[in-house]
């Protein structure tokens, strides 16, 4: 188990698989991957934008009369800025992994170094004054400054850069630059040397710097209170999820301490297949709290409809009902989640079982999210008074946003919440600003979801669960979340499905 107090004052960045091979050779310290997508987008991008300069330039040259420039050419600069700027609009999406970010940027150094060969040959602007020196070779050197990867594949994109300089020419010339050959093999063992200087230095800061038994791999997103790290276990090499939250989060540093404390303790006892597992909980040297769970693979329901829309009703009632297991254990501990919305509903897969829910941050996350409250009490006559009180304005429930005591209907209110999201992709009360969100949990009735649900169609008794839930007063919801399932299991939409798993 990990020591609540570890050795070190800082932790481990853990080298990542670029590349099979010799260890030095093909593996990159997390701390630069981490950094490889905004260096990679921007780099490129602004390499992109000195190509499409160029043909600017040439273009200029050609109307003034200054001098030809084959037609071509601009089909040539056209495809490399415009290649240069998909690489870069890939780079902002999350689902592309940085392995797979890096091989695309060594591919576009070895076609720019093709497109390079071949306009310096067909023209003698641009072309380099000293004799055998190109402006391929000036790329191979100072490509992986743009791109760092692992000396491995620096080594791999110098030679195939080099083999793509040689082929241009050739196609322009029908002959070999053995002179230009020669200075960008030179150019390609220079470029490894930096690349092998990182490789090592990321060795030596494993030594050094550790969080326990834990490596840190790569960094998986951030936000107000800290950052969540993918990571593996030194010894079982077991993957996990590791989130680390910044001391000056809370007011009080103790008293945050032994809350999140209390609540992993008992986040730790639940034992729900659908709550996600916390396999260990401590505080850093230098007061960073830290919280190792399991790693999912998937998607939150927030980006998932977002991505794919809406979810049938029969899928839905799938997905509520297994939230209802998760909850019914929680809420028989005394532990209320206080922040149910679908960004910490997770859909992963389950051996063969898919879309198998996995509730996150128990007590744990509230006032994660940037929209999340944060300090924001509503008072009688619409006004809100700053206070420290946790929830997601969309989903709070309005006992909650007064800053009044909760229990496990507070949970059931924002499932009704989740419901709607799930039926219609949108909150209760779509479109609001924050302030505007809280009062209307506060005093506005929900519109009728039957209005809203587009090409589906709900069963009365599913709808008027979900409007149960969603009732001001908690006493007119739903008693428990283990009462919800047991109705929610006697709607016709929930016939056929396997909702017990």
């Amino acid at each position: 188990m990990l020591m609540a107090r570890t050795a070190s004052r800082a932790r481990t960045l853990q080298p990542v698989d670029l590349f099979r091979g010799p260890r030095l050779l093909f593996h990159l310290p997390a701390h630069v991957v981490e950094d490889v997508r905004r260096r990679l987008g921007f780099g490129i991008l602004g390499i992109g934008f000195a190509i499409l300069a160029s043909g600017v330039w040439m273009l200029t040259v050609r109307l003034a009369g200054l001098g030809e420039c084959p037609p071509f050419h601009f089909y040539i600069y056209g495809a490399g800025a415009v290649s240069a700027v998909v690489i870069y609009r890939l780079s902002q999406k999350e689902e592309i992994s940085s392995a797979l970010l890096v091989n695309m940027g060594l591919a576009y150094e070895a076609m720019v170094a093709l497109c390079a060969s071949i306009l310096e040959k067909t023209t003698p602007l641009g072309h380099g004054s000293i004799e055998g020196l190109s402006w391929v070779t000036v790329l191979i050197v100072f490509f992986p400054v743009v791109v760092p990867t692992t000396p491995g594949k620096t080594l791999f994109a110098g030679l195939a850069a080099t083999l793509a300089s040689v082929v241009g020419n050739w196609l322009v010339t029908a002959n070999i630059d053995h002179l230009l050959l020669w200075n960008n093999l030179v150019a390609t063992g220079l470029s490894i040397v930096p690349a092998l200087v990182v490789s090592h230095l990321g060795e030596q800061l494993n030594e050094t710097r550790a969080l326990g038994q834990y490596l840190l791999e790569e960094k998986l997103g951030q936000g107000a209170m800290g950052e969540v790290w993918r990571g593996s276990h030194r010894q079982l090499m077991r993957p996990a999820a590791i989130k680390l939250i910044r001391p000056d989060f809370f007011p009080n540093e103790e008293e945050g301490w032994e809350q999140l404390r209390r609540e992993a303790r008992i986040t730790a006892k639940l034992t729900s297949p659908h709550t996600v597992t916390v396999y260990d909980f401590g505080v850093t040297e230098n007061n960073e709290f830290f919280c190792v769970m399991e790693l999912l693979e998937g998607l939150d329901l927030e980006r998932r409809v977002l991505r794919d829309g809406p979810f049938e009703p029969g899928k839905a009632i799938q997905i509520l009902m297994q939230l209802c297991l998760s909850l019914a254990e929680a809420h028989s501990q005394g532990l209320v989640h206080r922040d149910i919305k679908p960004a910490n509903i997770f859909l992963c897969q389950a051996g063969t079982v898919t879309d198998f829910v996995k509730v996150l941050d128990f007590g744990l996350a509230v006032g994660y999210e940037e929209h999340s409250l944060s300090g924001s009490r509503a008072k009688a006559g619409g006004k809100i008074e700053q206070t420290r009180v946790f929830g997601t304005p969309s989903f709070v429930a309005p006992e909650q946003a007064r800053g009044e005591p909760v229990d496990g209907r507070a949970d059931l209110y924002a499932l009704g919440g989740v419901a709607y999201w799930l039926l219609t992709g949108e909150t209760v009360f779509p479109n609001r600003e924050r302030e505007a969100a809280i009062l209307s949990q506060l005093n506005e009735v929900p519109p009728p979801l039957a209005t809203r649900l587009g090409s589906f169609r709900i069963s009365p008794r599913f709808e008027a669960l979900i409007d149960a839930c969603l009732q001001k007063d908690p006493s007119k919801r739903p008693g428990s979340a283990e009462e919800l399932w047991r109705h929610l299991s006697y709607c016709p939409e929930a016939v056929g499905q396997n909702l017990t798993s």
